[in-house]
């Protein structure tokens, strides 16, 4: 456009040779002003572009900001999603101690309960064998007592045969020692009457 604006120009200047300085005059104040609307034109396109430059930066940085805000949402929805699940697990670990806590102290009361039975029955058993034992012991006493009274008796029905045997043994004697005294009477009686026979 520029070109075709400067033939024309330039085919007038041809033209009109007296008026050249004019149309020169004029020219270079439509040049000088073409120019300026072109510096006008460059600089709002400049600042046009820099202000879109601008606006995009701005919106570049909102939007950088929106999803760094974004990004601390997520941070602290993911933070909040690992503590609740930290907390969950921490929950979770104390039901199942207090669950193992709980079993364990029954398995203690049931072990408890285990001996203290286990340990009566054997105080029974001890109490039975002691029972059992004193038993004996009454029958071996009742025995020892019983088989000593046998002895005593048996000693005593010895004695007792012994001293039947010691009186016949001392009648006997008593009656032949009678017998001879009376045999020696006899023969002394005798004897003194054969005497009185021969005078």
């Amino acid at each position: 456009m520029k070109k075709i604006l400067f033939g024309l120009i330039f085919i007038s200047c041809v033209a009109n040779a007296d008026p050249l300085a004019d149309q020169i005059a004029a020219f270079e104040e439509v040049q000088q002003d073409n120019i300026a609307k072109q510096n006008a034109r460059a600089e709002a396109e400049y600042n046009a572009e820099v202000a879109e430059q601008r606006r995009l930066e701005k919106i570049a940085l909102e939007q950088q900001a929106a999803e760094r805000k974004l990004e601390e949402k997520a941070l602290q929805a993911k933070a909040a999603a690992i503590k609740a699940e930290a907390s969950r697990a921490r929950e979770v670990a104390a039901q199942e101690a207090a669950h193992k806590q709980a079993v364990n102290d029954e398995r203690l009361r049931d072990k408890t309960r285990l001996q203290a039975q286990e340990d009566e029955e054997r105080a029974i058993e001890l109490e039975f064998k002691r029972a059992e034992l004193q038993q004996v012991k009454a029958i071996s006493l009742a025995k020892a007592t019983r088989a000593n009274e046998l002895l005593d008796a048996e000693l005593a029905e010895k004695k007792a045969n012994i001293d039947v045997i010691q009186s016949g043994a001392d009648a006997t004697r008593n009656v032949s020692e009678g017998a001879k005294e009376l045999q020696v009477g006899i023969g002394k009686g005798i004897e003194a009457e054969g005497k009185s026979w021969f005078k």
